[in-house]
């Protein structure tokens, strides 16, 4: 019996998936990019029309550059310096920040079209797994092409204060392509449900899901721990309601950022810190028995000089944290159980232990690229140049994670009553929706 021929390799066929291919592409750019401009256009409308009409399109390319981390520069003359706190006293401009930040709800939005759209062009196309991997990488084209050539339009200028904004123009271009490849490639394997890959998908859907599921858990926790501070709560929305339409703006990112938050509370909550991080020093400001206010950011400048602060020469203080925080142990514990417990469904009890391991080895993957992404990385070049970073500690939390999920997984695989040579037809990796978290 001949093995069947792939959809794609008769006369013709491959060049109508790449057109397909190019089509889907196209496809998810169109959504993620209204989705971009729709909440340009809408800010646009909160600050009363503070600026020129159709500036809110460029704007909105900017949050849709965000969505890949691509880097946005913003240029000050001497009229203007942001940095005001350098320690040999040249906080005068000129100074060019160049920030990278990623609003991970458009990020998840963008990830899940881009998987659902290749695994399907994958099935089509069938044939061997790198088959489908590359022809899911294909719709990464028709994706990425435009959101690159729109950058090209996407410059704020403020002459009076001798300022510009404009975005990093070939990250503008890669960034998307290979996100977009990664994931597409993703979901050109998981169109392809073998029995001999069940067991790499399982490891690698239980260590996605423990992911996901930790960050919902952490969005939850903090819900509870404001329910349970109503006065520094209520002292935020105050804030937000005396800045006027400025404040709807604030609260607008901060709803676009909470996955972000999500992921700054998972690596505290597993054991890491969250703070301002230099080339030389830096500050951890909330941690288990640690707390800064946030006022330290005002001096993240301190943190470029070659020579860190003493932590008795700092303006501002550390304090205690909660009793209540530990609950949080919670989080990383339940989600890596939960990860480990469905990745070893159906393995039987040689494989499942280590299936439910090599899905914690996911988690930490995602953990640590999730606090790269979440975080802020600012690049200052001027009269004192560096790099800052706010967010989590990396390598800590890598590590921190890396335990808790082959710990937590291995103890959910085992929980998982198996019988000897029991099967389960395999399922093609599905991420949760984009809204779920």
């Amino acid at each position: 019996m001949t093995e069947p021929v792939p959809a794609g390799s008769g006369p013709g066929a491959a060049a109508r998936l790449f057109g397909s291919a190019l089509a889907r592409g196209f496809g998810v750019f169109m959504v993620v990019s209204g989705s971009a401009l729709a909440i340009g256009a809408g800010e646009y409308l909160a600050t009363g029309r503070a600026y020129r009409p159709w500036t809110w399109i460029k704007v909105g390319w900017l949050y849709l550059l965000s969505f890949h981390r691509a880097g946005i520069r913003f240029f000050f003359g001497n009229a203007v310096s942001v940095v005001s706190d350098i320690p040999d006293g040249s906080g005068g401009g000129p100074y060019i920040y160049s920030v990278h930040f990623a609003l991970l709800v458009g990020t998840g939005v963008a990830g899940y079209l881009l998987f659902r759209s290749a695994r399907a062009l994958a099935g089509r196309a069938g044939g061997s797994a790198r088959r489908r991997a590359l022809w899911g990488a294909a719709i990464s084209i028709g994706y990425a092409i435009p959101i690159g050539l729109g950058a090209s339009v996407a410059t704020l200028e403020f002459p009076t204060i001798e300022a510009s904004i404009r975005p990093v123009y070939w990250e503008a271009f890669a960034l998307p392509l290979a996100f977009a490849a990664i994931v597409g490639a993703i979901g050109g394997l998981a169109s392809s449900a073998t029995v001999r890959g069940k067991a790499a998908w399982r490891l690698a859907a239980g260590g996605w899901r423990a992911f996901v599921v930790a960050l919902g858990l952490a969005l939850f926790g903090s819900l509870v721990l404001a329910g349970l501070r109503p006065d520094a709560s209520g002292a935020y929305v105050r804030s937000l309601q005396g800045q006027g339409s400025f404040g709807v703006v604030a609260a607008g990112h901060h709803l676009l950022a909470l996955p972000n938050q999500s992921v700054a509370i998972l690596a505290v909550s597993m054991g890491s810190c969250d703070g301002i991080y230099g080339p030389r020093a830096g500050l951890d400001m909330a941690c288990y028995g640690r707390l800064v206010h946030s006022d330290a950011i005002a001096f993240a400048s301190l943190y470029l000089d070659e020579r860190p602060p003493a932590p008795g020469a700092l303006p501002f203080r550390a304090h205690g944290t909660p009793a209540i925080w530990l609950f949080f142990l919670a989080v990383p514990a339940a989600a890596t159980f939960m990860g480990g417990r469905w990745a070893a469904r159906g393995l039987g009890p040689v494989r499942a232990p280590a299936v439910g391991a090599a899905s914690g080895v996911v988690f930490a993957l995602l953990a640590g690229v999730g606090s790269r992404w979440a975080g802020i990385t600012i690049h200052v070049a001027g009269a004192t140049s560096g790099t800052l970073r706010l967010g989590p500690s990396l390598p800590r939390t890598f590590l921190l994670a890396l335990a808790w999920g082959v710990i937590g997984g291995s103890i959910g695989a085992l929980s998982v009553r198996q019988l000897e040579g029991e099967a389960e037809p395999a399922e093609p990796l599905e991420p949760p929706s984009a809204t779920s978290v």
